[in-house]
């Protein structure tokens, strides 16, 4: 991945957060882990089926939240990403919930 490439626009490391594909991110990705992409997916105003060119189906509508909010809701208590999930939702009065649970819901958390 570099600046640009292969989305125009972005760097290098946004390039990478796009093209993450959570159904074969255990066979490929050594930090399988880690929810690459999924808060980018939160905040940034690109919707992924929208990309040029097209590299995941996800209908991305969801760009209201901020690194604050995220940080927000990443309690102590928070032991899974669903109930991150659900506090992230909660703390800020349930907003495009239905996009937040599609993005979830994609990447299999």
């Amino acid at each position: 991945y570099a600046f640009n490439i292969p989305v125009g626009g972005l760097s290098s490391n946004l390039n990478l957060l796009e093209h993450f594909d959570p159904i074969n991110r255990r066979t490929v990705d050594l930090f399988w882990w880690i929810p690459q992409g999924l808060y980018y997916d939160l905040f940034d105003n690109r919707n992924d089926n929208d990309a040029v060119p097209s590299r995941i189906a996800l209908d991305n509508q969801v760009f209201s939240y901020n690194n604050s909010q995220f940080f927000n809701a990443l309690d102590a208590d928070i032991t899974s990403l669903q109930s991150y999930k659900v506090r992230l939702l909660n703390e800020n009065t349930n907003r495009d919930e239905a996009g937040v649970n599609i993005i979830f819901n994609f990447y299999d958390y």
